[in-house]
């Protein structure tokens, strides 16, 4: 009998340590699936605001605009990105020689290497096109975006790029997302 009660004891001790020690797995291996070793795509739709800063002017301009994503990521910590971007209002910009240029909802895409040098945090960069009514600039793209999980491969993400468009003026976007890997 007394075998019996150091048994159940020990078991009754002992098995909340066990039980805990395989929650903590599963969170563990959820939190890492992010960005894990199995390459995958993801696909995200974004809101922000465009920060327009005309070239030799001090007008600053706000202007909503909308995303859409396409990511490929490899192996580890790299991967490659279709961002698509749309400024959904017209506006007026000068170019050097004081002109006014209309541009009416421009069309964004860029094609961006990232680089997760950490979970969740993701550096992107690379060259572009804005796209409107048959006129088309070149353009160069930097920016950060942090990934936070919310399960079964969702993510919200908040984001900062900075556009420097060869036609004379940069933008510098803010903007807030809901990503899915698949």
């Amino acid at each position: 009998m007394k075998k019996l009660i150091i048994i159940l004891l020990s078991l009754w001790l002992l098995l909340p340590t066990t039980q805990y020690a395989q929650t903590e797995s599963l969170y563990h291996d959820t939190a890492k699936e992010h960005h894990s070793q199995t390459p995958h795509f993801r696909g995200a739709l974004l809101m922000g605001h465009t920060l327009i800063t005309p070239g030799n002017t001090n007008t600053r301009l706000f202007v909503p605009s909308w995303g859409l994503d396409l990511e490929y990521w490899g192996r580890g910590k790299w991967g490659l990105g279709l961002h698509t971007d749309v400024e959904v209002q017209d506006f007026v910009v000068l170019n050097d020689n004081e002109e006014e240029i209309q541009r009416n909802e421009p069309l964004i895409l860029t094609l961006d290497g990232l680089y997760s040098p950490v979970h969740g945090l993701v550096l992107l960069a690379g060259p572009g096109l804005a796209v409107e009514e048959g006129e088309h600039a070149m353009l160069v793209r930097v920016g950060v975006e942090y990934e936070v999980p919310l399960g079964k491969s969702f993510d919200l993400f908040p984001t900062i790029f900075y556009d420097w468009r060869f036609d004379d003026y940069a933008t510098l976007t803010v903007g807030l997302g809901v990503g899915k890997a698949f």
